[in-house]
């Protein structure tokens, strides 16, 4: 198909993460899906001569741009969109510009890795044999990095995935509809056994065994997470989703087993990333009356994490860390 130009596009906002707002062009060979966003430009708007040539990630503009098979690309000069114009399928990037890794993720490894279509932040690159791979790039999980530690592997699964796997097959993962951020919570995806420590008012620690599992649901738009606690009544489902107007994660706990009236609690907690922190706030009251609390999720890696419970007493001036916490190891 011959490349349409033109000088000029008018554009909704995009950028590295495109939220929410995403749709398909048809690939070249009809079936399979090209990320664009929703005002239709490829590549989440960057230059994809810039990767190829100058192995560098540069954002286009929208000034400069040419139209291929259904999607838009944009160029940060007119001599990149010349380069383009002799040769559009060598500068295309991989798997339609979805994350390579996303695609080449094992089928049996465990149940977050269901491999599909994920978005990408298209500063995270490798050019491999010729052709630009972009991969997903959040706090406490780089896909680059996990790519790399099994590379041929990882590029013959997503070239078994990109030629039989359409838009209409995909199943489970992360919709790519769903704000990029659901992917924040993927180190939580699978089961754990967990080692839950509780500190007394006397100073003395409890300890106890649990087991935490999650999933995505809801066509990934929404994380579900179960908490078990081994040899007792105590259990507990946690609904988490990200808000990208907000720009912040929300989430509902419910509790059983416990000694209320009702026989179970509830709680609503918001919060995000902090640094390599997951950090999660909400009001509560104990005894003593009401104060602030916080759950953090810290050492996150790819076998575990940790997990503790803080609370302050002065409004988030000061905080009293881990009066409960938990050591989580990944089973599948």
């Amino acid at each position: 198909m011959k490349p349409i130009c033109n000088l000029t596009l008018t554009l909704i906002t995009h950028g590295a993460f495109t939220l929410a707002l995403v749709s398909f062009a048809k690939a070249a060979n009809g079936v399979r899906p090209v990320h664009v966003g929703v005002d239709g430009v490829a590549a989440y708007g960057y230059d994809v001569v810039e990767y190829l040539d100058y192995e560098r990630a540069t954002p286009g503009t929208s000034k400069i741009h040419c139209d291929y098979e259904g999607a838009s690309y944009l160029f940060a000069n007119e001599e990149n969109r010349a380069a383009f114009l002799e040769d559009p399928e060598t500068y295309l990037p991989a798997y339609g510009g979805w994350c390579a890794y996303g695609l080449g993720m094992e089928k049996s490894a465990s149940p977050r890795s269901t491999p599909g279509f994920f978005l990408a932040n298209p500063e995270c690159f490798q050019l491999i044999d010729g052709r630009t791979h972009l991969f997903f790039d959040f706090p406490g999980f780089n896909a680059l990095d996990a790519w790399n530690e099994d590379p041929d592997g990882f590029l013959l699964r997503a070239d078994e995935v990109w030629e039989t796997q359409t838009r209409e097959d995909w199943v489970a993962g992360v919709d790519p509809k769903a704000p990029p951020e659901m992917m924040q919570f993927n180190f939580l995806n699978g089961e754990f056994d967990a080692e839950f420590s509780a500190v007394g008012p006397n100073g003395n620690v409890v300890k106890s065994k649990g087991r935490w599992s999650g999933r995505y649901t809801l066509s990934g738009h929404a994380f579900e997470d179960d908490w078990l606690s081994l040899g007792g009544s105590n259990r507990g489902t946690t609904w988490r989703t990200y808000d990208p107007v907000k720009k912040r994660w929300s989430c509902i706990w419910l509790q059983t087993g416990t000694d209320t009236p009702a026989g179970w609690t509830s709680g609503y907690f918001h919060g995000g990333m902090e640094g390599d922190d997951m950090v999660l706030y909400f009001d509560t009251e104990d005894t003593n009356g009401p104060f602030k609390a916080r759950v953090v999720f810290y050492d996150i890696h790819d076998n575990g994490f940790r997990w503790r419970f803080d609370r302050s007493d002065d409004q988030g001036k000061t905080w009293q860390d881990g009066s409960r916490s938990i050591v989580a190891t990944r089973i599948r």
